[in-house]
């Protein structure tokens, strides 16, 4: 996860030049670790929740897996605290770059996005 974090970084800090972006390498690796780290820690606890409870001897794992893959409340509650990280960690993303390159309000969530894509692909590659 950190060198995905140190080659958005850098991403940012290049494209963010492009549009005189006035940030340095520093200040993206500095916000954008915020940014990464804050949603993670929402998905990180709930999933911890759910380990205990399979640790415990609550629930088994597969029905565990059961309840949060079939329609319900388990279900939703897996989407939501799933979704909604995503989307707090493609604004703040976005106001990390906005704040660091101090570029205008559409190059910031241009060069946001391209990053959050890339950060994407790096974890995908490495976490499967």
């Amino acid at each position: 996860m950190f060198s995905g974090l140190i080659l958005v970084s850098g991403l940012a800090y290049l494209i963010g030049k492009l549009f005189h972006g006035k940030g340095t390498f520093d200040d993206n690796l500095s916000a954008l670790g915020f940014a990464v780290t804050i949603p993670w820690y929402l998905t990180w606890i709930v999933e911890t929740f759910g380990v205990v409870l399979i640790f415990l001897g609550v629930v088994t794992h597969d029905e565990w897996l059961k309840a949060i893959s079939q329609p319900g409340f388990w279900n939703s509650f897996n989407t939501f605290y799933q979704l909604v990280p995503v989307l707090w960690y493609f604004l703040l993303v976005y106001l990390a770059i906005k704040r660091t390159q101090r570029i205008n309000l559409l190059p910031s969530i241009f060069v946001g996005i391209v990053s959050a894509i890339f950060f994407g692909l790096v974890m995908f590659v490495f976490i499967r």
